[in-house]
């Protein structure tokens, strides 16, 4: 996610209110098996990189769309899809999010919005995921 603070928050206020909110919205997941969060979070540059794991690639790209989509998150984030075999952080195949989501059914409890992405997701990401990580 792009290191952006949040628009007009007082003085004084954390600048970055939406990592919480995401980190949460991860930890939620977790708590359910639907995923696992690989890490804490980190800055990188000027970017902020969450770490996900525990599910196919399919599902790891809807949980990173419905996370870009969150309140406040900043507008450009991508999803990196790597594995623990690359030979440096940050490697792996790019995938701008959110991705487009239509109406449909939950498959790992995020309500409507994940069924219509992973329907959709065969030619964006050109393949079935099998299990794998994201950046």
């Amino acid at each position: 996610m792009p290191l952006l603070p949040t628009p007009d928050l007082p003085d004084g206020s954390y600048p970055f209110p939406w990592i919480e909110d995401v980190e949460d919205f991860l930890s939620g997941l977790e708590d359910q098996g639907d995923v696992e969060v690989f890490d804490e979070g980190e800055e990188d540059g000027d970017l902020y990189v969450f770490f996900v794991t525990g599910a196919g690639e399919r599902d790891l790209l809807a949980v990173a769309s419905r996370v870009a989509t969150l309140p406040g998150v900043p507008a450009g984030a991508v999803a990196v899809l790597s594995n623990d075999e690359a030979e440096e952080f940050g490697l792996g195949r790019r995938v701008v999010l959110p991705l487009h989501v239509l109406a449909g059914s939950d498959s790992v409890g995020l309500g409507t919005q994940i069924r219509p992405v992973t329907q959709d997701m065969d030619h964006l990401v050109g393949r079935h995921g099998g299990p794998g990580g994201l950046q």
